[in-house]
């Protein structure tokens, strides 16, 4: 090899060796950028899975707001200032564990929410969490100590009482013994001793009744129940109570028995009618020894504690305590065995809403002390409720059975007032002691007809309605149309608002005219969904909501009203006006009104085809002598508070949802607000099932399918001249 041939020769190996050096260099660069880079990921991710651990954010994009806390439900957890537990107690091996994850789902968000609320699971069967159970039920009796010691008290004192009644009762029927053998001796009272030998076997009988309650009663007091250490005092008081009343009352037949008596034997036999007044003397004293126990066991209150423990008893149970207080949710319908849970997921993505309900209505009335009372005001001749604010006929339930449920859940107490039968309202020294709580009335109208007794019912109705108008209080009241102003009578219920600012048109009703292949069918009920044309706690509440206002009657808002302002506005339709020749087409039924050859139409001479029209009204003002303003709402329709309208249903999107969901919420916001409460009014989560996210129209759905087939095209080629142009 030439000396020129070894030169190149090494400068090729040193090239070469230069070359594998870089690219070593290259290699090892490369790869501590990759690693670099990886480790850079990897922090990235495990910072970002921490941040999101601490701070949940999920966006609900879903039409329905499937994954959203409702407003009102957040307004509830906001304004939570002490500590709230939610347990749920259950045998979890027979809950659907989809319907669990469901109502987890709930509970995690409510205790995100809120660092007042925290929420745990208690397997009521399992061994290894009895310690966790008998903690719980320990921490409930010490809530309700004072309420369980009044009704032990209550119980040791009647059975206590029960032995010198039972002596008392043998004395009576050994006297009753002997006078039916003294009337044996007189041929002329033959006739009574029956009568009076029957009345002594019957207190014998009661004396031996009376002497086993205690040893009965005992053995109740020696039971435990759902595993616990707690006696069944509830079913001790009722085993007591419902005897000792029997008894009470038929010792007060036996009072009158001897008050008769004596009189119709005082001539023939003079000793035994004294022997007759002392025995009547004893019998007065034991019916008031025995009306005193049952009336103290009558009185006693209601025994939170075993209603919880109860419901534990009976199956799953969400238990939410407070530091004064907690109430038990039955939630066998939001935890279905699996056997009863379809096949799809419809039934269970329902669980949802009925559970924040439950839960945050539960988490309310716990938190609220001031709950608003409403007291329902009619004229119908037969209540609607009992003393204790619960239906009392087929007919209360049908109208308010679901309400009342509704009302309770929200610890809102509910009473009526019988204008045709008390002046006055209810007393509710019993709900209310310091007489702290707002109260609403609530009026429920009656249409004017032809009776005098239905007649005398509207008036006083109005004049009941008058009378708290002037008093200051709180009304929603309810406007059914009449066919008094027709006649040339003024409507006298409508007539005390016409002061206030609002002129009630109730001699028409305002229908609407549906044309369709089969011909023109007119409905009396309006469906409006509220939008935001009214700046109003109760208008935001309700809008976008389906509303229906059944055979509605307009109201003029006067223009020099300072107090009055509308609520609900139906807009001018050539299809819709207010009739005043309605009376005759009410009284058909549904059927025969679709079958009309020649239903009702406009007429402009008679009546009111311009719209629009208002159908509510709200009215806030201040009076001299009251401390707060007078708040009355005012709806041109009644009943559309009726569980006829609130519980129909519909099936949207494969979710069961409220037909009218306005309906409730109208009434919710409208208690809420007369009560002053405006913080509590809010769309509940039953009213967030409804779509609030309109379906696209034609024309969106054009600029949708242009952006895809123009639009991205175009933008590519404009980012790419962009770019062109700024690297010149």
């Amino acid at each position: 090899m030439s000396q020129d041939e070894g030169a190149v020769a090494t400068k090729d190996a040193k090239s070469q060796s230069a070359d594998n050096h870089s690219a070593a260099a290259r290699r090892v660069k490369y790869g501590l950028s990759t690693a670099l880079i990886l480790l850079a990921m990897t922090f990235s991710c495990v910072v970002i899975v921490a941040i999101g651990s601490a701070r949940h954010v999920r966006f609900d994009v879903t039409s329905t707001g499937t994954h959203t806390l409702s407003p009102r439900t957040l307004e509830i957890l906001a304004r939570l200032d002490s500590p709230h537990e939610v347990f749920v107690v259950a045998d979890f091996s027979q809950v659907d564990p989809r319907a669990l994850d469901r109502v987890h789902d709930v509970l995690v968000e409510f205790d995100q929410r809120s660092e007042h609320l925290r929420f745990s699971a208690v397997d009521a069967l399992a061994p290894e969490e009895r310690t966790e159970f008998s903690s719980l039920i320990q921490r409930l009796t010490a809530l309700y100590q004072d309420n369980l010691a009044e009704h032990r008290d209550a119980i040791n004192d009647a059975v206590a009482g029960l032995a010198p009644l039972a002596g008392q009762l043998t004395a009576l029927g050994n006297q009753l013994s002997q006078i039916s053998a003294q009337l044996e001796s007189v041929p002329a009272l033959a006739h009574l001793v029956e009568q009076a030998s029957q009345s002594a076997a019957v207190l014998r009988t009661f004396s031996r009744d009376v002497a086993a309650l205690e040893v009965s009663t005992n053995r109740i007091l020696e039971e435990r129940i759902a595993n616990t250490d707690l006696p069944p005092v509830d079913d001790a008081a009722d085993a007591l109570a419902q005897p000792i009343s029997r008894l009470t009352r038929q010792l007060e037949a036996l009072t009158v028995y001897f008050d008769q008596l004596a009189p119709a034997i005082e001539n023939e036999a003079p000793s035994t009618a004294y022997l007759v007044r002392t025995a009547a003397g004893n019998a007065q004293q034991t019916r008031a020894d025995s009306a005193t126990l049952a009336d103290r066991l009558d009185r006693l209150p209601a025994l939170q504690l075993m209603a919880i423990v109860r419901s534990i008893q009976a199956g799953p149970t969400i238990i939410v305590a407070a530091s004064d207080g907690a109430t038990a949710i039955r939630f066998s319908s939001l935890f279905p065995a699996a056997t009863a849970t379809n096949a799809d997921d419809t039934s269970v993505a329902n669980l949802r809403f009925a559970g924040e309900e439950l839960i945050a209505s539960a988490i309310a009335s716990l938190s609220a002390s001031d709950a608003p009372i409403i007291i329902f005001t009619h004229a119908d001749p037969s209540p609607l409720l009992d003393d204790a604010g619960d239906p009392v006929s087929p007919r209360g339930e049908a109208f308010l059975g679901r309400l009342i449920d509704h009302l309770r859940l929200r610890r809102i107490d509910a009473r009526e007032w019988l204008v045709s039968v008390d002046d006055s309202p209810p007393n509710l020294i019993e709900i209310d002691p310091e007489a702290r709580r707002p109260v609403v009335f609530v009026t429920i109208s009656h249409p004017a007809a032809a009776s005098p007794e239905a007649a005398a019912g509207v008036v006083k109705l109005a004049d009941a309605t008058q009378a708290l108008l002037d008093s200051g209080e709180s009304l929603l009241i309810s406007v059914e149309p009449s066919t008094l102003p027709r006649i040339g009578t003024p409507d006298p219920l409508v007539e005390s608002l016409a002061p206030l600012g609002v002129e009630v048109k109730s001699g028409m009703t305002v229908l609407r005219r549906r044309s369709s292949p089969l011909g023109v069918s007119v409905f009396p009920g309006q469906l409006l969904t509220p939008s935001d044309a009214f700046d109003h706690p109760i208008a935001r509440a309700i809008e976008g909501l389906d509303l229906l206002l059944p055979w509605p009657v307009a109201m003029n808002i006067t223009e020099d009203a300072t107090s009055a302002a509308p609520l609900l506005d139906l807009p001018a339709n050539d299809d819709v006006w207010a009739e005043s020749e309605w009376a005759g087409f009410r009284t058909m039924a549904p059927a025969q009104r679709a079958m009309l050859s020649n239903p009702p139409a406009p007429d402009p001479q008679f009546d009111d085809v311009e719209g629009p029209w208002t159908l509510a009204a709200t009215i806030d003002r201040r009076l001299n002598d009251l401390a707060r303003n007078q708040r009355v709402v005012v709806v041109g329709a009644n009943g559309w508070f009726f569980d006829e309208f609130t519980q129909q249903a519909r099936i949207v999107d494969g979710v069961t949802t409220a037909k009218y969901p306005g309906n409730a919420e109208l009434f919710d916001a409208a208690i809420y607000w007369l009560a002053g409460q405006e913080e509590l009014i809010a769309p509940s989560p039953t009213s967030m099932r409804v779509a609030r996210i309109g379906p696209l129209t034609n024309g969106q759905l054009g600029a949708l399918h242009w952006g895809f087939i123009v639009g991205l095209p175009a933008l590519v080629l404009l980012a790419g001249a962009s770019w062109r142009l700024l690297r010149g």
